[in-house]
């Protein structure tokens, strides 16, 4: 039986995000996936799943949203991780609230969080209870009292620091950065407000340079212990805008073993029966240090096999757990298709890829029996509009939101213009639009429905101009600050 190469993006991110009481995941009891660790898997050809290799890993900024200039990567921010459970569907309650209370776009800008106004007088500037959002009424939904925000566990290093991670989509020169954390009366269940922070910040940074599309932010940590909010201010000195970020986190105990995140273990779809799914570690130098491979022996969903990755991996693993990092250092796995986080105590720079196999389907692909017309598509097949329960497979062919698109591999539930980390995150490949040469030539005409990816082409009012990144809805000729800030570029 031959294999079908799939190609997938796992975020690396550092630190865990665990659900609370409203969204709290929960461990399997029961498994249907036969598990076996080799050595080597030399009998299918491998699907790569990049993007998870290590936090040095910069991604690509050609699929990053147009407004904005960055948020909290390191640990995790409220509307970044929203973002990463998906604007159109969020796994977490809370992100499911924020999209109700305010809307998709919020997240699709997740790196919008900014006030040009600002200029350091951020209390005149941000009213209480809107804290989260900047005050900026686009983003109300971050505001939420809530006590289920997914949070990231931090501990200090032995020297009592941690390092924060600002994930940079535009190079901005500082005035400061300047770090608060919530006083231990602060109950998530109210409004944020400024009062709830502690008199003093716990970090000031002055300039720092933006390496990899990151700023790397090394501060002494509180003497805090269990969940707060960090909110942390980023002013620009060469413009009065500044940004805004609400952090959950879990104050780890102190003492416990210096556990240190390598990437995020992120789920996309579900495996066929037939699949396999290896871990590979490797060493500062590059070289093999060790490999795990579970075999899939019925249909899994996407939110089990990680989990069942995980409780393989954490039998065997000398090197690597992976899971939830609790306040008292335990790992647990979770049943979430982007819980689990790949942790290490070793001294040594590993690294990790997750390579997915999946068997060759002789029949073309199919819809498990299930019935629905919009499944069973085969390669190179025009379907018409693409359906939501419909199973598609490499080289099928649809059409959404005006746009065409084909299928690169196996998938189901994926909407096609969905905005991605980077270009390999998505199992879609937009079509050239009718008349567009790739920037020679007329384009065709710039719609504010479509959903534009690097690379393309398009006119508006007698100008023409080449795509970015994702982008949705930005008219090309929008007035920006910068030209950083327009996913367009305009062509001679």
């Amino acid at each position: 039986m031959k294999s079908k190469n799939w190609v997938l993006g796992i975020a690396p991110v550092a630190g865990m995000l665990s659900y609370g009481t409203n969204g709290e995941a929960h461990q399997s009891t029961t498994s249907r996936v036969s598990k076996k660790l080799h050595k080597k898997d030399t009998e299918r050809p491998a699907l790569i799943l990049a993007g998870a290799l290590s936090l040095a890993v910069a991604w690509t900024l050609t699929s990053s949203p147009a407004l904005g200039h960055g948020s909290m990567e390191v640990p995790t921010s409220r509307v970044y991780n929203c973002f990463l459970e998906g604007p159109e569907s969020p796994q977490s309650d809370a992100c499911t609230a924020a999209v109700r209370e305010g809307g998709t776009q919020a997240l699709y800008d997740w790196n919008g969080v900014n006030r040009l106004e600002a200029n350091s007088q951020h209390r005149a500037i941000v009213p209480d209870g809107r804290l989260c959002s900047g005050g900026k009424e686009s983003h109300k939904g971050l505001d939420l009292p809530r006590s289920d925000w997914a949070t990231t566990t931090i501990s200090p290093n032995n020297r009592g620091r941690f390092e924060f991670i600002f994930r940079g989509t535009a190079p901005h020169a500082t005035k400061d950065w300047i770090f608060y954390v919530t006083r231990d009366s602060y109950d998530p269940t109210l409004p944020l407000l400024w009062d709830d922070l502690e008199a003093q910040p716990f970090c000031e940074l002055g300039n720092v340079e933006l390496t990899g599309g990151r700023y790397k932010l090394d501060c002494p940590l509180p003497n805090k212990n269990g969940k707060h909010v960090i909110y942390n201010i980023w002013q620009r000195s060469d413009s009065t805008e500044a940004f805004y970020t609400c952090i959950d986190v879990v104050f780890a105990e102190p003492g416990i073993v210096d556990w240190r995140p390598l990437g995020q273990v992120r789920a996309v779809n579900d495996l066929p029966t037939g699949s396999a799914v290896t871990l590979r570690l490797f060493n500062s130098s590059g070289g093999d240090a060790a490999s795990h491979t579970l075999d899939i022996e019925d249909e899994t969903l996407a939110n089990q096999w990680p989990f069942e990755l995980a409780d393989l991996v954490n039998r065997e693993s000398h090197l690597v757990q992976i899971g939830v990092l609790d306040e008292f250092g335990e790992i647990s796995p979770v049943n979430q298709a982007q819980g689990n986080t790949v942790y290490t105590d070793v001294e040594e720079a590993l690294s990790f890829q997750l390579d997915i196999s999946l068997p060759d389907d002789d029949t073309g692909g199919g819809n498990s029996g299930n019935g629905d017309t919009g499944g069973g598509n085969t390669g190179g097949e025009d379907t018409g509009s693409w359906q939501a329960s419909a199973v598609y497979t490499a080289g099928a062919q649809v059409t959404h939101r005006g746009q065409k698109y084909t299928a690169k591999w196996w998938t189901q539930g994926f909407v096609p213009d969905s905005p991605v980390a980077n270009e390999w995150d998505s199992p879609w490949d937009p079509a050239v639009l009718e008349g567009q040469t790739g920037g020679d030539g007329n384009s065709p005409s710039w719609r504010s429905d479509i959903a534009y990816t690097a690379g393309q082409t398009v006119s508006h009012n007698g100008q023409g101009y080449e795509a970015k990144w994702w982008s949705r809805g930005f008219a090309p000729d929008t007035p920006v600050a910068n030209e950083w800030d327009t996913p367009w570029r305009t062509l001679p």
